[in-house]
């Protein structure tokens, strides 16, 4: 009996360790199964971050839509929400600015070059031309667009009147072409005074220089710019 009685207390011993056992078990267990997942879920989000920073980098050709997007909404790229996610830098919308094709082209980012352009003007021949002065990097220089369309070569003669009383003058052949062409002079140091300004007029004549088609000035009127003679 006593035997019998000793043989049911260790059973029941062994039951109460095998009960706290098993959910003490299942607690330890638990924490390592997800611990693969706590990694995954950062492998992800520092590949959605890997992925926002190669579009921030191609964002140069796209104007950052791409980027500005996901930053604004709060989710990833694949969609899904990325609280842990960079926020997005200040001095990015300033680079891209600098940096987009769109930017490159406003007139605060050129290089300071000033023109002073007289109207563009045309010949009953079929010559079309406008003169203007230029200035950048404290240098000047003048320069003509034309277009002859009279289908025979012509020549033109640039003068750049310069402040001081001097004049620099070239002489350019004007082929017979649909598409403009430029005539120009070598740039120089820009004479600084406030008595006189800068000038320039092209003379465009026939080949052999003996009748004036037009004359075309940085500050020239429309009319009686031309000549048939």
């Amino acid at each position: 009996m006593q035997r019998a009685q000793k043989f049911r207390m260790i059973g029941l011993a062994g039951a109460a360790v095998l009960a706290v056992a098993v959910p003490l078990g299942a607690a330890i267990a638990g924490p390592a199964d997800t611990l693969p997942a706590v990694g995954g879920g950062a492998r992800a989000s520092g590949a959605g971050s890997g992925r926002a920073v190669t579009a921030e980098k191609s964002s140069k050709l796209t104007n950052g839509v791409g980027p500005q997007r996901h930053a604004n909404s709060g989710k990833s790229p694949n969609g899904s929400n990325s609280p842990n996610s960079p926020s997005r830098p200040a001095s990015t919308t300033k680079r891209q600015k600098l940096t987009s094709p769109l930017g490159e082209l406003d007139l605060p980012f050129l290089s300071g070059r000033t023109s002073r352009c007289g109207p563009e003007l045309a010949s009953p021949q079929g010559i079309e031309a406008q003169t203007c002065v230029l200035a950048e990097g404290g240098r000047t220089w003048a320069r003509t667009y034309y277009r002859n369309l009279t289908g025979g070569p012509l020549r033109a003669v640039l003068a750049l009147l310069r402040p001081d009383g001097r004049t620099v003058q070239v002489h350019c052949e004007v082929p017979a072409a649909d598409e403009p062409g430029v005539c120009e002079t070598p740039a120089a140091a820009t004479v600084r005074t406030s008595r006189q300004a800068y000038g320039a007029v092209a003379e465009i004549s026939d080949a052999r220089g003996e009748r004036l088609l037009l004359r075309s000035g940085s500050n020239s009127a429309p009319e009686g710019s031309g000549s048939d003679h």
